[in-house]
């Protein structure tokens, strides 16, 4: 009887908790948020990818790593020196937009690298660099 009711009280405590979890993640995305939008308004053109991670610093929640992701472009021609580059963007979680726990694309502020410097960031900045380099991208 006594194991009953402790197996009881236990699931009715999990359930409580896994209840709050929601909240608390919901706030804690809404704070990695900020942090990174912040940050990321303080970065400098000229930066490296390390430099810009360094400053930016770890998000504090394991499920949102910063950068959250990253895509690799080489573009132009190879042969010539003056019209190759390789685009790098880092991409950092910056604001929730739906409440079903999956981070999405739209959640995501692009940074951007040019030759392994940093060239600038935001949606309608990376938009343009793709444009310039006729990278296929997929419109937020």
């Amino acid at each position: 009887m006594k194991q009953g009711l402790l197996i009881m009280g236990l699931m009715a405590g999990f359930i409580l908790l896994s209840g709050c979890q929601k909240d608390v993640r919901v706030t804690d995305l809404n704070t990695v948020g900020r942090m990174n939008n912040a940050k990321v308004m303080t970065l400098q053109r000229g930066m490296t990818p390390q430099q810009v991670i360094n400053h930016i610093g770890p998000s504090g929640r394991p499920s949102i790593p910063n950068p959250y992701k990253s895509d690799l472009h080489p573009s132009g021609d190879r042969f010539s020196v003056n019209r190759f580059a390789i685009i790098r963007v880092l991409y950092f979680y910056n604001q929730r937009q739906r409440e079903d726990n999956i981070i999405s694309d739209n959640e995501l502020m692009p940074v951007v690298f040019i030759n392994g410097k940093l060239d600038g960031w935001g949606s309608s900045h990376w938009e343009s660099t793709a444009k310039k380099y006729d990278i296929p991208i997929r419109h937020r």
